[in-house]
């Protein structure tokens, strides 16, 4: 076969349809059951193409000649859109590790060391407005030993503010602490990025229940940060809250299980399971958002445990619990809308990892108007969360005449 795929696209199955990635592009294209088989038994068995034929034809009752004109229309289609024999991508600059940007120097006298996500953080404050807005979040992940230390962050007064300075060349002039605090948060989380280029982030909380290692994810305003949070209270130990760090070929996740940024909506539920949240620090984010940061009251490093369920959860008034299947692909879709490495550009090693991890797992839509609740059925009946999704029938569709 003189067609090969690009070395930039890579197939991966779910649920009966096969779901294409270009790494060059950044994006996703949805196969029918019969064009996926088309592509596997082409590029991933290796059988020739007069085999593709004569197997479809056997397996769909279609006679070889509208099985060979379906296999001529797909090719023409994947080489138009550049999927086979394309043309070469801009090459990718390589990233690596800049030798001009040393760590800062710190004031030892005004230094906190802190440890996640199998990295230990130096921290040094100008004043104690700054140093308790950095325990507000990373308070609860003090380190007291004498372990080397990975990143060094520096923060100074500046003229309208503070300026905070950081591993990589990192360098901002900000307003005010609330504003130091988010921008701290992007620049570790840029810094472990850049640490393990093997590794890429999503948007999502991760919990350790009984059974394995379940994902919370959605967007602003799905409750996903209240429900982790009562999930934790109830037992169930904060992986991360909401950036999920995973290495490529690994089922195993690690994070950044910092504090919950509680909005004002959900501090009367909090309160209940968190004693002295009332007196926690208000905090005006750069966004607009007023929030508390509530620190988790157990946390696990990094282990060897996977993930066995991925939860989509949705907060809405009047709604009682209810759990059902969620569509493979369309999670798959969701997750990969916000997942990043260091180059800011997702391999075929990350995709394909996103997508077994996604394939073998549980995946969940989550109804709910009561967090308290939920979080109950789901750790009081395990069997809510080892649901599969419904998969549409494995038999191959009919090429058009």
């Amino acid at each position: 076969m003189d067609l090969r795929p690009h070395r930039g696209i890579a197939l991966t199955a779910l649920d009966n349809r096969g779901v294409l990635f270009s790494e060059p592009n950044q994006q996703l294209y949805l196969l029918d059951g019969l064009a996926a088989a088309v592509w596997h038994d082409l590029w991933v068995e290796g059988v020739s193409r007069d085999a593709v034929v004569m197997r479809l034809s056997a397996r769909t009752g279609c006679s070889r000649e509208q099985i060979e004109s379906y296999v001529a229309a797909c090719l023409e289609q994947w080489e138009a859109a550049g999927f086979i024999r394309p043309p070469e991508p801009p090459e990718l600059r390589a990233w690596t590790r800049s030798p001009s940007a040393p760590s800062p120097e710190v004031d030892a006298s005004a230094t906190e060391s802190f440890r996640l996500a199998g990295a230990r953080i130096c921290v040094s404050y100008p004043d104690a407005n700054i140093a308790g807005a950095v325990r507000d979040v990373f308070g609860h992940l003090r380190a007291f030993d004498d372990a080397p230390v990975d990143f060094t962050f520096v923060i100074s007064r500046a003229s309208e503010g503070y300026r905070l300075l950081g591993p990589n060349g990192a360098d901002r002039l900000l307003p005010d602490p609330a504003a130091v605090i988010v921008w701290l948060k992007i620049e570790l989380l840029e810094s472990l990025l850049i640490q393990q280029p093997d590794s890429f982030a999503i948007h999502a909380a991760a919990l350790r229940s009984a059974a394995g290692v379940v994902l919370l994810t959605g967007s602003s305003g799905s409750g996903k940060s209240t429900l982790a949070a009562v999930l934790n209270a109830r037992g169930w130990p904060l992986v991360a809250d909401d950036v999920v760090l995973i290495r490529n070929g690994c089922s195993a996740v690690s994070g950044l299980p910092l504090a919950y940024a509680a909005k004002p909506g959900s501090w009367p539920i909090l309160q209940k399971f968190f004693p002295g949240m009332e007196e926690l620090q208000v905090h005006l984010r750069p966004d607009g958002r007023t929030v508390k940061y509530v620190p988790p009251r157990t946390v696990v490093h990094p282990e060897e445990v996977p993930v066995t369920a991925i939860v989509f959860p949705r907060y809405e008034p009047s709604m009682s619990f209810e759990i059902r299947p969620f569509d493979r692909v369309e999670a798959l879709v969701r997750l990969l809308e916000e997942a990043r490495n260091a180059r800011h550009h997702l391999s075929i090693e990350g995709f394909l990892t996103l997508s077994a991890m996604v394939g073998r797992s549980s995946v969940l839509e989550l109804s709910y108007d009561n967090a308290s609740e939920a979080a109950d059925m789901l750790i009081d009946s395990p069997a809510t969360l080892q649901l599969r999704s419904r998969a549409p029938s494995a038999r191959l569709g009919s090429p058009p005449a």
